[in-house]
């Protein structure tokens, strides 16, 4: 199969006025790292929560590491940086090895190896079709099931620190998304706070029975939307970014966004991910899956109701159907 031309990036003028703040900061830490001294710094994309910029040791190479500038909470780079350690310890394949993390630079930063060829880039999942899209999954499923078999420990992992167990986890974020939600919209959406409050009823009855005290805590990424998953010009799997939101926590959390992401959009693809993924570990238990897409559907409204433009919307209707045990709605 040839190469296929790919879309140019769009870049965002805030995007482009962090390029000299990018290159101050590689800069003063370029000299840890062997070979990207003099690098080329160029922006590559402005995502949901950071912006992000390619290093190239010469103007004609290949991309060697990307810069990620945090916007907002530095934790999230001690989060990523932490996660990210652990996954290079334990030589899991098709993930960024970190280099180096400044949580107290402004904005906080963190520099991390590249991820496929030179050609990697975001899964475009309208053009995922036969038989790539077979390949593709395939081997998106068996590595995440490589992922999820690791056993996380408690101690000094940065995002396994959460000293709740599981379901009472679960439960106090959506607790506090709702408080949120009922501050700030409760008067002016009282029935969508009401189908909210019933999310968090059927989690406080069954997370408990759903999730028992001995549930092993396994790695997760948490955040397994398209724009995180890259695949190469011939759309063949790369590999998996955006570890800010890895916790070590039950294999099903992931399943959320994978149904919402993957398979409701492109149902074809369900098949060979679960060949793939069922070829090192089992399918994650129905139930359980459920339970995590009520969660994540509660929260992802309550927390970004009015923030968005589209996920608190879609959301909406799939918390809707989750609790009226009725056919899911597509997430588009």
């Amino acid at each position: 199969m040839g190469r296929k031309a790919r879309k140019a990036v769009s870049l965002s003028e805030s995007n482009r006025d962090l390029l000299p703040t990018a290159r101050r900061l590689f800069g003063t830490l370029a000299g840890t790292l062997a070979g990207l001294g003099d690098a080329e710094l160029r922006p590559l994309d402005r995502g949901l929560s950071a912006d992000l910029f390619t290093v190239h040791p010469e103007p004609s190479a290949a991309p060697a590491a990307v810069v990620k500038l945090q916007r907002g909470f530095a934790g999230k780079v001690w989060a990523e940086a932490g996660a990210l350690a652990f996954l290079a310890d334990k030589e899991i394949p098709d993930v960024p090895r970190p280099l180096l993390a400044e949580p107290k630079h402004d904005p906080p930063a963190l520099v991390l190896s590249w991820v496929g060829d030179a050609h990697a880039a975001r899964v475009e999942l309208d053009r995922l079709d036969e038989p790539a899209l077979t390949e593709f999954a395939h081997a998106f499923g068996r590595w995440l099931a490589v992922l999820h078999h690791l056993e996380v420990p408690a101690g000094d992992v940065k995002m396994s620190s959460d000293p709740l167990a599981l379901p009472d986890r679960l439960l106090t974020q959506a607790e506090n998304a709702l408080k949120r939600f009922e501050r700030d919209f409760g008067e002016r959406e009282p029935d969508l706070l009401d189908l909210l409050e019933r999310g968090l009823r059927w989690l406080d009855a069954h997370a408990a029975s759903l999730l028992p005290g001995d549930t092993p805590r396994r790695m997760i990424h948490r955040d397994l939307r398209a724009p995180n998953v890259l695949a190469d010009a011939d759309h063949r799997f790369c590999g998996v970014v955006d570890f800010e939101h890895a916790a070590a926590a039950h294999p099903a959390w992931d399943f959320a966004k994978l149904r919402w992401w993957w398979f409701d959009r492109l149902p074809a693809l369900e098949a060979p991910f679960r060949q793939g993924y069922e070829s090192k570990r089992a399918w994650p238990d129905r139930d359980v899956r459920r339970l995590f897409r009520i969660f994540e559907a509660t929260t992802l409204v309550a927390y970004f109701w009015e923030r968005h433009p589209v996920y608190p919307g879609q959301a909406r209707l799939q918390l809707a159907a989750e609790l009226d045990d009725e056919p899911r709605p597509r997430w588009r």
